[in-house]
């Protein structure tokens, strides 16, 4: 949460700075955002964000926190919107690719057994490829964002960072990762290759036959991550729950964290599904306007600068995907990439 505070408030001390002001319009995005102000005035005046101490009453913090952290996530997004362009997004992907060539070369390093952090690090996994981003599974998560980026430049140098972002998700272990990888690497071939029926037929035959091999073989172990056996049914079952308390105008950010179920011997923290757990938070009427947003962006998708509008929108979609089981939006390193491809989607 520090890394996005210190981002957000960069990005708005220099918007003040240079005395900018919004040219960006999308009803859309405005019926959002208009919904979430409203949500958040509500629910602050509802005992889902307020605890009992004693005689009164006080905010829960939690909620608080995740509350903050959208308004200034908004603030931020239509600053973005407003003033970034193409150059501006081609420098973001040079950053990102950098970063993601470094997380996953210290991942690489923990995995062969040394361990920049040494023994003052203490993990709650067995597999220690974590770099500093917590678990190996949202190490996983992060370099999977950045690996599209890579497509967009040519130089031998993104060719090498390339690779070792590909060993780097393979080294986290996580099996839906490096599923997604493959999704999204295979979503950029198709659209650069689009206009070619003959690697398009190649690729859907391709698709098919490894989509039939993973499922078939479970090669790479994905009845793991939303079988029974995971937890997330169990937990799914419970928000689910939840949210017939209030579907339509849900019950405050972050408040899900007021109630973190036991399954098991592990507190659920998160619902592994941010679709299910902003349903819960704004409603299912929050969430369709998320979608309306999400279809105006797709639908006025640019496909004429091809490498890097590709490169962004298989990043987004990525993200979209992996918001079925996990939890990237509350994940604030992860989060930020796909408010960032959002942008890019939404502006190039």
């Amino acid at each position: 949460m520090m890394f996005l505070g210190i981002t957000y408030f960069g990005m708005i001390c220099l918007y003040f700075v240079h005395g900018g002001r919004y040219t960006y319009r999308n009803k859309w995005l405005a019926l959002l955002s208009a919904w979430l102000f409203f949500g958040i005035f509500t629910n602050f005046l509802l005992p889902f964000c307020l605890e009992w101490y004693g005689r009164g009453r006080i905010l829960n913090t939690v909620c608080l926190e995740q509350t903050i952290f959208v308004i200034l996530g908004l603030f931020v997004t239509f600053i973005a919107l407003s003033y970034f362009d193409k150059e501006d997004y081609i420098r973001i992907a040079k950053a990102l690719c950098l970063s993601a060539s470094l997380v996953a070369s210290w991942s690489i390093l923990q995995f062969i057994g040394f361990d920049p952090f040494g023994k003052i690090a203490v993990y709650r996994c067995a597999n220690v490829v974590s770099a500093c981003l917590d678990n190996p599974n949202i190490v996983g998560n992060y370099l999977v964002l950045c690996l599209p980026l890579f497509f967009i430049f040519t130089e031998k140098k993104y060719l090498l960072g390339l690779l070792i972002t590909v060993v780097g998700i393979g080294v986290t272990r996580s099996n839906f990762a490096i599923s997604l990888g493959l999704f999204s690497i295979l979503l950029f071939c198709f659209q650069y290759f689009r206009r070619s029926k003959w690697i398009i037929l190649f690729l859907s035959t391709l698709t098919m036959a490894g989509m039939w091999a993973i499922y078939a073989l479970d090669l790479l172990k994905l009845k793991a991550v939303a079988g029974p056996l995971s937890g997330r049914w169990d937990c799914w079952m419970i928000a689910l729950q939840h949210l017939k308390d209030n579907p339509l105008f849900g019950q405050g950010l972050g408040v899900w964290k007021t109630w973190m179920p036991k399954i098991d011997t592990t507190y659920w923290l998160y619902v592994h599904n941010d679709w299910l757990e902003k349903a819960i938070e704004i409603g299912i009427i929050g969430v369709v306007l998320i979608w309306l947003v999400i279809i105006n962006t797709l639908r006025n998708f640019n496909f004429n600068e091809y490498k890097v509008n590709y490169s962004y929108l298989s990043m987004f979609i990525s993200f979209l995907v992996m918001m079925f089981f996990s939890f990237p939006l509350i994940t604030p390193t992860v989060g930020f990439l796909g408010l960032i491809a959002f942008w890019a989607c939404e502006r190039l």
